[in-house]
């Protein structure tokens, strides 16, 4: 299938001065794998670059499911259809997110209370003809700063690391070997008691020069 570009942008902090850098990396969804037996039971399959919501997305869609994917620098929001003629559960506490160095780690999502993250979540149902909105995110991304507790005396505040390294020029780039490196997400949805695991795979491929203010 044609290879879906997006760019994904990165804020990051200027360490030498006061102003901030942006990191925007060109990705590509490389492949879907779909449960086993896909055509027979799910139909043909497409990925496509679109707008949709205002946004730049790359959605797959079968008989089954349309789910379009769109990065933000901490967390990685979907939209899913299920258009099938059954409830479609998502198993949450099986789904997997697999980082730029090939290390599955566990996710959370919306609704989901920071300091309960590694805690069991409940599936998400979603009856046929519906669509949810949601978002994940690493939980080992998910961390408590009490910096400014220790300095000053005020309350701490929960943080959201970026998915993706920050750098501060392409020769850091280059040198990180982050160009050509793949994530994934192993994404199972429950039907009729069966779970049909989808795995979305995407790959990044450049990065664009650093815009700093």
């Amino acid at each position: 299938m044609k290879s879906i570009k997006f760019l994904f942008v990165l804020l990051a902090s200027c360490t030498v001065s006061s102003c901030a850098v942006y990191s925007i990396y060109n990705l590509s969804l490389s492949s879907v794998e779909s449960p086993v037996n896909a055509k027979e039971r799910w139909g043909e399959t497409k990925i496509s670059h679109v707008f949709h919501g205002g946004l730049e997305k790359y959605c797959y869609e079968d008989d089954y499911i349309k789910i379009f994917w769109y990065v933000g620098s901490t967390q990685i929001g979907f939209d899913l259809t299920n258009k099938s003629l059954y409830t479609m559960k998502i198993n949450w506490n099986e789904m997997v997110y697999i980082d730029e160095n090939g290390r599955a780690e566990r996710i959370m999502h919306t609704g989901v209370k920071y300091v309960d993250r590694n805690e069991s979540q409940p599936h998400t149902i979603i009856p046929k003809n519906s669509t949810i909105v949601d978002s994940v995110i690493p939980t080992k991304n998910i961390s408590y700063d009490n910096t400014n507790t220790i300095l000053f005396g005020s309350s701490g505040k929960w943080v959201e690391a970026p998915l993706f390294p920050t750098f501060y020029s392409k020769d850091e780039v280059l040198e990180s070997g982050m160009l050509g490196k793949r994530v994934k997400i192993v994404f199972p949805i429950i039907i009729q008691d069966v779970t049909n695991e989808y795995t979305f795979e995407f790959k990044i491929d450049d990065i664009v020069e650093p815009v700093s203010n």
